[in-house]
């Protein structure tokens, strides 16, 4: 059965802290790669004339046995704010 929860994180970088996790988490990956005829998915995004500030605006992991959570990273354009700083 998969779980009825999806896991979200704000980041600034969807596509390299995805990554991160796929490696962390054994079993996750991408749900699927680019469209029949393109190599890649900055490939098929050139092509369909897609702007450089609207690629990497989010990623998705899902588990490929189908058992845990799917992971999404959505990018966001605030920062985190620094802990040791007072206000």
């Amino acid at each position: 059965m998969i779980p009825d929860i999806h896991i979200v994180f704000d980041c600034a970088d969807p596509d390299r802290l995805a990554r991160f996790w796929m490696v962390a988490l054994p079993g996750y990956d991408f749900p699927h790669g680019p469209p029949d005829g393109f190599t890649t998915w900055q490939e098929w995004a050139d092509a369909n004339q897609i702007p450089e500030q609207q690629r990497n605006a989010g990623r998705t992991l899902v588990d490929k046995q189908g058992h845990r959570p799917d992971i999404f990273f959505l990018r966001v354009p605030e920062g985190k704010p620094d802990p040791t700083e007072r206000v």
